[in-house]
């Protein structure tokens, strides 16, 4: 996350069957930190994460869960 509350994630994303484990629409895995879309326009507040999962709470309050 940074200062403007925007998500980044990278590293291993192919253990999802839907989705990418690092909240990206595809299951590449990325050594570099990119953009997570679904996050542009909602404000991160707090973010929790483990090798498994990552935690968003937005500054609205909404809390997302992927891994």
């Amino acid at each position: 996350m940074n200062a403007e509350g925007q998500v980044y994630s990278w590293g291993g994303g192919g253990r999802d069957k839907n989705m990418g484990q690092l909240g990206h629409s595809h299951k590449k895995d990325l050594p570099q930190p990119e953009l997570i879309q679904f996050f542009k326009n909602k404000k991160a507040k707090k973010i929790a994460c483990g090798n498994y999962h990552t935690m968003v709470l937005t500054r609205e309050e909404e809390l997302y869960a992927f891994g």
